[in-house]
């Protein structure tokens, strides 16, 4: 009799449910409820509960997820073990009941152990309280902060462990897989998040969120080529509105501060054009095929979006206060964060203090929201106060002004020293053009390679007119035996139109990524066809007509010093070219040549330094002191090649100016130029 009546009644409730179910998919929500109701009220089933929770929850309103709350529980009461009514159970109290939450979850676990996206709640829930509590401290007293670090430490482990669960169940989950990698890019662990990043692509490759983490984390273990690679797949899978949040109105609210006046005036597509040119020479290393500083710049981007954007409030992450510090700024140096509490005026917000070299900014999230603003003093009758006693709300507005950006580059590999300079003469074979001569030296032991014998650099000269339009490219390889010498000395020899705009000189260093960059501003030498003119000096330690490495003029060669260190007992020669001598009515020009030779001077001397020169010339040690030695020459050539030999072995050790003056006799013209020399013993 009893299990005929549990017959009946089981097939009652069916049939209610069954309705409401197809009410549902017929979106008719007000007779799904009522038909839920009424199986309710007449056999207390748990599936209804269940159902009129869903429905309750979509309506996304605080009552409505109260009473969504109460019919999950009513389920979770009814048939306990039904995983499906204790997951929803427990997910809605993840926002307002962690700790019942997560003991929900462990529940399920008990019933399933193999239940995925239980793991993945509790991976969720441990990972948002080691990114609430990295580097937090809370205060005791005015003196005494307790670090948090460990507790925060013990939830890291808790949630990669929850998600290594769930990847050993399915290798392929794409939400372990990324937030697994998310939660590694927050340990300061990127290495670890790349292959697992590298999985979810090669099973699905059309995820421009999975590039864009992907990215960041080659980034960050500068595999820079491989970064850029991922950010510009992102972008090809971005639609338009994303594709130009990312890739203008961020640059654009960059460079604002500083060129207002320009954007102000100028349509959207010159902005962009203008915006081409600004990467363009703000680009540190041309050899290679990504712009680094353009690479930073969406790094810092999408790392923004990453931690700081807060979705309930529909706010992106760059475009918040402390995304906007990373943008400009990059990533502190550090940062703490201070948990709220009650002070002596009031209630004490969550802050965070961020340090770099040279600046401090504070951040208080004043309304408990995750929207952290620049922090400001409060009055005394203010209820909720920042922690950071500084105005970072007054000092960004004049930052903006003055510092509108700060980056340091970064290259694959470290960076090391060179010294070059850059010779110029009358081109030999292209009417019109210059003929320069890089020369540098390379510390052959400023390397990482110790086992190996040779090492490959690979060389770039690049000049961008004053429109930064590039007018020189060269690029070459040198390989250097590092048991030959201590120093390696090289020239590349370039030719190119007369101009003045900025140059950059680079090497870097096969093997290890050694990287050398210097950009400045270079005028490329014009030397007349018809006016005198001089070329510049060189000054050298070997010259032979048989092939040397160095410099070729007119068949003859020379092995210059880039640093023009010389020895007082070296032999010293100086060369230089002289060009477009008038002639007399016999066909000979006729010149002057006046050497000159004094203390070379780096800046304007400080009132001690004049002092102390006023003492030296009582006792006849004039640091004024100049020698000219001037000479007259006939010669039928009228774009000669000069070389003298110099002999400096009286001279004290020190740093001289050399300077040639040369007067055409004919035309009464005069031309000079000038080089130094450092001598020592």
């Amino acid at each position: 009799m009893i299990q005929n009546v549990y017959s009946e009644h089981y097939k009652n409730i069916t049939e209610l449910n069954i309705k409401g179910k197809k009410a549902l998919e017929n979106k008719d929500t007000l007779l799904a409820e009522k038909f839920f109701l009424e199986s309710i009220r007449k056999y207390n089933d748990a599936d209804s509960y269940y159902q009129l929770g869903n429905i309750n929850l979509k309506r996304n309103t605080y009552n409505f997820r109260n009473l969504a709350y109460e019919y999950f529980k009513k389920a979770t009461l009814l048939e306990p073990h039904n995983i499906n009514y204790r997951f929803a159970y427990a997910t809605l109290m993840k926002d307002f009941a962690k700790i019942s939450a997560i003991r929900e979850f462990q529940k399920i676990l008990e019933i399933d152990s193999t239940h995925i996206p239980t793991y993945l709640s509790l991976a969720e829930l441990k990972s948002l309280e080691f990114n609430e509590y990295n580097n937090s401290v809370r205060k005791l007293s005015d003196e005494f902060y307790a670090s948090l670090q460990d507790y925060a430490n013990k939830d890291f482990y808790e949630a990669e462990n929850y998600y290594l669960k769930a990847l050993k169940l399915d290798s392929t989950n794409y939400e372990a897989n990324f937030k697994l990698s998310l939660l590694y890019e927050n340990a300061g662990k990127p290495e670890k998040g790349i292959p697992l990043l590298i999985r979810l692509i090669n099973l699905k490759k059309d995820d421009k969120d999975i590039h864009l983490l992907l990215g960041l984390l080659y980034y960050k273990t500068s595999k820079f080529n491989l970064s850029y690679n991922e950010y510009r797949k992102a972008i090809a899978l971005m639609n338009r509105e994303e594709k130009e949040d990312f890739t203008f109105n961020t640059v654009k609210f960059l460079i604002e501060p500083l060129y207002q006046n320009v954007i102000n005036r100028i349509s959207e597509i010159e902005l962009k054009k203008f915006i081409d040119v600004y990467w363009k020479v703000m680009d540190p290393l041309y050899m290679t095929d990504y712009n680094e500083r353009l690479l930073e710049h969406y790094s810092r981007v999408v790392y923004s979006n990453l931690h700081f954007s807060v979705p309930k409030l529909g706010l992106i992450g760059w475009k918040t206060n402390r995304g906007e510090i990373v943008l400009r700024y990059g990533e502190p140096l550090n940062f703490i964060r201070l948990r709220p509490s009650m002070g002596e005026n009031g209630f004490m917000m969550k802050t965070e203090i961020w340090d770099y070299e040279d600046m401090s900014f504070g951040f208080t999230d004043m309304a408990s929201s995750g929207n952290y603003l620049f922090s400001w003093p409060s009055n005394e009758k203010d209820k909720v106060h920042s922690q950071f006693s500084g105005n970072t709300l007054d000092y960004i507005n004049t930052l903006r002004k003055i510092r509108y950006s700060f980056y340091e580059p970064k290259y694959e590999g470290p960076n090391f020293d060179i010294n070059y300079s850059v010779l110029q003469f009358k081109s030999e074979k292209k009417l019109y053009q210059t003929d320069m001569y890089f020369n540098y030296l390379i510390d052959v032991p400023d390397s990482l390679f110790n086992t190996n014998e040779k090492i490959k650099h690979k060389i770039g000269i690049f000049f961008f007119d004053k429109y930064y339009e590039e007018q020189l490219k060269k690029i070459d390889s040198i390989i250097i035996n590092k048991n030959e010498k201590d120093k390696y000395v090289n020239t590349l020899a370039v030719s190119s139109y007369p101009d003045s705009g900025f140059i950059s000189f680079e090497i870097i260093r096969e093997g290890d990524n050694g990287t050398y960059s210097n950009r400045e501003d270079f005028e490329i030498k014009r030397f007349s066809n018809t006016e005198l003119c001089l070329s510049d000096i060189l000054l050298s330690k070997k010259i032979s007509k048989e092939k040397i490495k160095g410099i070729l003029r007119k068949n003859i060669y020379f092995t210059p010093d880039p640093l023009n260190q010389f020895s007082r007992s070296d032999s010293i020669y100086l060369y230089y070219e002289i060009y477009n001598l008038r002639r007399n009515e016999n066909g000979i020009c006729d010149f002057e040549q006046r050497i000159s030779i004094k203390k070379y001077k780096e800046k304007s001397e400080s009132g001690f330094e004049k002092i102390a020169s006023a003492v030296s010339n009582i006792f006849g040690l004039n640091d004024d002191s100049e020698i000219i030695v001037t000479s007259n020459y006939k010669t039928l050539e009228d774009s000669p090649q000069i070389i003298l030999q110099l002999d400096m072995k009286n001279y004290l050790p020190e740093k001289y100016s050399i300077t040639i003056t040369i007067k055409d006799n004919i035309s009464k013209r005069e031309v000079s130029s000038s080089t130094f020399i450092n001598l020592s013993e």
